[in-house]
């Protein structure tokens, strides 16, 4: 089974068609990575009573750390059913595997009990009044299947996309520049925009010392990364623009070098970008 949101036309009660509160953050949960790594199904017993049958799987809780469990198949108990009005319950299975029923409070327009932390949604049901059954009807599947975030092997491979906006980022400052003496006595680094992904800046040189093959390292600013990103540093205006340059990288620096011997007064704008 999967999340399913019926039709009111399909739907045993009109409660069933409705989004509730924490419909979307069972969705939402499931954006993150919480739910399950395969369909889970919620049924009613063949010989129908006040216990569902739930199938084995795995569950997937992503907190402090992404935490997977199996979840053996097994029934699990619906409370009486109110004698005046219907109730909202909800299958869960917490991050060690253990499923229970969050039993909701009966009213004339009964809305679900709090999702429990660490949890995972596989169903919820609707408890009408006075029943001493459990029917296929009064069960909706919430499940949300995601992808395994533990094992990379089950991701998937291959995603396209129109661009990627690389906005997150900590702004770029000039200090996070340093600049070899070769760039002269008082060089600068200005118009600096841009993250660790990707910048835009303008070095001056100027004062006196200027040398060949000078230096600009670029501390990033959010850290290191996990490996040595893959940077491309193109040029993109200023003086000497047949010159370009060479560069290398760690996982918590670009080291940019000039080709040349810069002059006094002159401005060399650089682009870089690229992926860790």
């Amino acid at each position: 089974m999967a999340w399913n949101l019926p039709n009111l036309a399909d739907a045993f009660s009109p409660f069933q068609a409705e989004i509730d509160a924490n419909d979307l953050k069972i969705l939402a949960a499931g954006s993150r990575g919480i739910g399950f790594l395969a369909d889970m199904a919620v049924t009613a017993q063949g010989s129908p009573n006040m216990t569902v049958a739930v199938t084995s799987g795995t569950v997937q809780v992503v907190g402090a750390s992404v935490v997977q469990a199996a979840v053996s198949s097994g029934n699990v108990t619906i409370t009486t059913a109110n004698g005046a009005n219907p109730r909202l319950d909800l299958i869960a299975v917490n991050s060690s595997g253990t499923k229970s029923v969050v039993t909701g409070t009966p009213a004339a327009a009964p809305v679900f009990a709090a999702i429990p932390a660490s949890s995972a949604i596989a169903a919820a049901i609707i408890v009408p009044a006075g029943v001493t059954s459990i029917l296929s009807t009064y069960i909706y599947n919430r499940d949300i299947t995601v992808p395994n975030l533990i094992s990379p092997g089950s991701l998937v491979t291959e995603i396209l996309f129109k661009r990627i906006k690389a906005t997150l980022g900590t702004a770029l400052v000039a200090g996070d520049f340093a600049l070899s003496g070769g760039w002269g006595s008082t060089a600068s680094v200005g118009s600096v925009t841009g993250n660790d992904q990707a910048a835009q800046f303008v070095v001056t040189s100027a004062g006196t010392g200027q040398a060949a093959s000078p230096t600009i390292t670029i501390t990033f600013k959010d850290g290191t990364w996990t490996a040595a990103p893959k940077m491309q540093v193109m040029r993109n205006g200023g003086d000497q623009p047949a010159i370009f340059p060479t560069w290398t990288t760690s996982a918590t620096q670009l080291v940019i070098t000039w080709p040349s011997t810069p002059i006094s007064s002159e401005t060399y704008t650089f682009n870089f970008g690229g992926f860790g």
